[in-house]
């Protein structure tokens, strides 16, 4: 399973880091994405069972699986 809050995690931290007097913060899909096309390498290993590996996913698996995720939760 593929987990997507620690990039989320990452990106709310940022916006911390660069507003600190806001209290309460708010973003966009685009503004999440484009932040992670910022982020210098970053790749994912996800275990799969049926081969029982890792399989590395590049950069665009992962922003696809934020955008149906979240996709999806905001339904």
């Amino acid at each position: 399973m593929f987990h997507y809050l620690e990039i989320i995690l990452s990106f709310e931290a940022h916006l911390k880091e660069i507003n600190p007097r806001q209290r309460q913060l708010s973003y966009s899909l685009t503004e999440l994405l484009n932040y992670i096309d910022s982020l210098v390498d970053i790749s994912a290993l996800v275990f799969e069972d049926k081969i029982r590996a890792y399989v590395p996913h590049d950069r665009q698996w992962i922003k696809a699986k934020i955008s149906a995720l979240l996709q999806k939760s905001t339904r």
